[in-house]
Formats: structure tokens, C-alpha cells, sequence
């Protein structure tokens, strides 16, 4: 019932799954791009979790694909920061609750 509010209205493809080869060709192109930040550190963990682990500009990020999950939960926050308003308030609450 839940996922079936969030996407009212729209189709989402579920067939559509990054394989280990989408992964080392998407390193291959973050390790050479010539970008003016800096792209460090680039590791892949091809496990049923697809997850690829960069430095960006120092900071660390984790990348998941094919987690239906995530997309629900980005799906619930946008339209929670839409009913509150208020410049973001329910947003910014978010990351400074994470940050601490």
C-alpha cells in the first residue's frame, strides 16, 4: 500500500539493473574524467547490493544501486519537504539530525 502512493501515476521499471559490467565502466569514466574536483578511491563491491565507494573532494560517498527501497524513501522525504514548506525546513532538519 505504501510504495502504491508514492507512485500513483507512475510506472516505474523494475527490470532495469545495473550489472557488474555497468559498474567498471562507470569507474573507468570516474577515474578518467578530467573533472575540477577530485575523484579518489574508487571501489566497487559487486555483491547483490551493487555499491560503488569514491572520495569526492575528500568527502566519502557510497552509491547503491537497484534498491527500490531508496527510491521510496526519496519519494516520502520530497513530498513530506513539499507538505511542510517553509524553505526546506523538514530537509534541513534531516541533514543537520545526520550530521550530529
Amino acid at each position: 500500500m505504501f510504495k502504491d502512493q508514492l507512485f500513483k501515476d507512475k510506472v516505474l521499471d523494475t527490470r532495469c539493473r545495473v550489472t557488474g559490467d555497468d559498474l567498471y565502466h562507470l569507474k573507468s569514466c570516474l577515474e578518467s574524467g578530467n573533472q575540477e574536483h577530485a575523484i579518489e578511491d574508487v571501489i566497487i563491491v559487486n555483491a547483490s547490493v551493487k555499491i560503488i565507494k569514491l572520495y569526492f573532494d575528500g568527502i566519502p560517498i557510497d552509491i547503491s544501486f537497484n534498491q527500490i527501497g531508496g527510491i521510496c524513501a526519496f519519494n516520502y522525504l520530497e513530498r513530506i519537504d513539499e507538505i511542510i514548506g517553509k524553505d526546506h525546513l523538514f530537509k534541513k532538519a534531516i541533514l543537520i539530525i545526520k550530521a550530529w
